[in-house]
């Protein structure tokens, strides 16, 4: 990415899941490839910028410290309180930037998005589903937005780009998530997204990718496919997905009869299912 897409990607990663006044910027996420990108964006953007990171945990630890000072190659690291009721299997961080130069540019464009080139608004867009975007199994990508004044424009400049890009989405509308109201939307055509939009996020790439691949088989199974996936020990639907090839709801409707035949039984560790053969 050039300068002005570094700054136009950084824009959507801070409108999608950020906080942005006249001169601090918090970026909030878990994903070492996003924060690094961050780290890298800001550095080559906005040298000589005050930035510090923070990682969210319960109690002091030197190892964590460490690790994320080696993963994003800078020292200024330090661990904050976590006082969310949220829980998460991953280490929520935040970066703090305080940069009247860098705020005020970011604000201007996010303002004045109409204006981009088209490069930049990939740029953008790329930053918005960074933030905010997920792979769902089911082959589709899930954009969303909380239902405030600040959500609902950057949900209506997500929907203007991604049809100006000529992507297919669902008719956007809203829904209730973890008791609070989103609006979203669902990309349809995953290749053309991932051709011109796609992902800084490693682990969403790769999901995207794996995804894609298994739409184009559209591999046909038995339940004797099933089975031998799970042989060697318990796994996921994605597990299941992903050795087999096949699409989410060919997987789904055999481990459905298969677990009503008692042939297949499940278990539910934090928010996954876990499936497995009943021993004979």
């Amino acid at each position: 990415m050039g300068n002005f897409q570094q700054i136009a990607w950084l824009s959507g990663i801070i409108s999608g899941d950020g906080y942005i006044d006249d001169r601090h910027i918090d970026i909030f996420n878990s994903s070492p490839s996003i924060l690094s990108t961050v780290l890298k964006c800001i550095k080559q953007t906005f040298p000589n910028t005050n930035i510090r990171v923070e990682i969210y945990n319960e109690r002091q630890s030197r190892n964590l410290i460490n690790k994320w000072m080696k993963v994003l190659d800078t020292k200024n690291v330090r661990i904050i309180p976590n006082t969310s009721p949220w829980k998460s299997n991953k280490e929520r961080l935040r970066i703090r930037v305080a940069s009247k130069e860098m705020a005020s540019q970011i604000n201007q464009i996010i303002v004045n998005w109409k204006n981009m080139s088209l490069e930049e608004k990939a740029s953008f867009l790329k930053g918005l589903f960074d933030a905010e975007g997920s792979v769902d199994l089911k082959g589709y990508i899930e954009f969303k937005q909380a239902n405030n004044k600040k959500g609902t424009k950057i949900f209506e400049i997500a929907v203007e780009i991604t049809k100006e890009f000529g992507i297919e989405i669902t008719k956007p509308n809203t829904k209730r998530d973890s008791n609070k109201t989103n609006f979203y939307f669902c990309v349809k055509n995953l290749e053309k997204f991932s051709e011109l939009i796609g992902f800084v996020d490693e682990e969403k790439n790769d999901r995207l990718n794996k995804i894609i691949s298994i739409l184009k088989t559209r591999k046909a199974i038995t339940e004797k496919d099933i089975e031998k996936s799970l042989t060697d020990g318990r796994k996921t639907h994605e597990q299941i997905m992903l050795i087999l090839n096949a699409p989410y709801y060919n997987v789904r409707t055999g481990l459905k009869n298969m677990v009503k035949n008692k042939r297949v039984e499940y278990e539910i560790v934090g928010n996954k299912y876990y499936y497995h053969l009943i021993a004979r």
